[in-house]
């Protein structure tokens, strides 16, 4: 009951399904197998015959499979020197589109398996693996707040791989928060890799996969293949709206009795613990949010090294 309440009061944070972002590119595409499969004998002669002839083919790229039937699920590779925030939203990224798909795909630190030919590089523009790649277009989104970029590249453009589809985002430093120095986080400055993280959680939704999968129940349409159409980019600079948010009000009896019941939480501690305010951060991180103001009336808050760790 509980969750459809929230889900009507956080309605004006949510766009529709159809929507990916106001004026914003779709770059996620869903071709037909049929399309996908190595070119056949008719199609190489008549390429063949083309190149004879010197004229040139007006075939256009072909599509960057994230999932397919016939090629599986293209593997991430990730810095392990990211926020830890950048890994926890590429394990939701993977479980999307294992939801999707009913495949999942691979994640890996740093290195790939020897004989990878497609991955999806996620990374901050400050990060080895992503400058490794030797991206043109991460010096523009450098210290800006919450950039983010989706694009293909392939050839000379990608080291490691003969084509990879670029999840970057900016990597500015923001203000210490006390209480991350207290909670043991030291002097780790809080400014977090978010432009990742959103952009990770906008491949999900162009995908099918609904920010209130969880809270009001969605589900996502079934596809056998999802790719990413490599003649366009998806990105998104920085917000009109700095933070964006809420505050959860009126916690007794609705939210605590709610809570209490679904991650089963003895009385007389307090059901406001990590397994809530991780789904609450999922889903606001997915809506593009980045900040929440908690319930105040009946302690704890969420622990600090939770908004570090999860992105908020």
């Amino acid at each position: 009951m509980f969750k459809r309440a929230l889900a009507l009061a956080l309605g004006a944070l949510a766009l529709s399904p159809a929507v990916s972002g106001l004026g914003g590119e779709k770059c996620v595409i869903f071709p037909h197998e049929h399309l996908l499969q190595p070119l056949s004998l008719l199609s190489k002669a008549t390429s063949l015959a083309q190149t004879i002839l010197g004229r040139s083919s007006t075939s256009t790229p072909r599509p960057f499979l994230i999932v397919s039937k016939y090629h599986g699920a293209t593997p991430l590779v990730l810095d392990s020197e990211d926020d830890e925030a950048i890994h926890v939203a590429a394990h939701f990224f993977a479980a999307d589109v294992e939801r999707v798909t009913g495949t999942k795909p691979k994640i890996y630190n740093g290195t790939l398996p020897r004989g990878t030919e497609r991955a999806i590089v996620v990374g901050s523009t400050g990060s080895g693996l992503v400058r490794a790649q030797h991206p043109s277009w991460t010096g523009e989104m450098e210290g800006r707040w919450e950039v983010w970029d989706l694009r293909v590249v392939s050839g000379e453009q990608v080291g490691g791989v003969k084509e990879a589809l670029m999840v970057t985002g900016s990597n500015r430093v923001g203000l210490t928060i006390p209480a991350l120095i207290s909670s043991g986080k030291g002097t780790e400055a809080v400014g977090l890799q978010r432009g990742v993280i959103y952009g990770l959680y906008e491949l999900s939704e162009q995908m099918g996969v609904s920010p209130w999968y969880w809270w009001a129940d969605v589900p996502a349409v079934p596809r056998s293949t999802i790719a990413f159409d490599p003649t366009k980019i998806c990105s998104h600079g920085e917000p009109t709206v700095k933070y964006r948010g809420l505050f959860i009000n009126d916690e007794l009896p609705v939210l605590w009795n709610w809570a209490r019941e679904t991650f089963e939480v003895p009385l007389p501690q307090t059901p406001f613990q990590v397994g809530m305010y991780e789904r609450v951060f999922e889903l606001l991180l997915r809506l593009k949010a980045n900040y929440m103001w908690p319930a105040s009336t009946f302690p704890p808050s969420p622990p600090p090294s939770l908004l570090f760790d999860t992105g908020m």
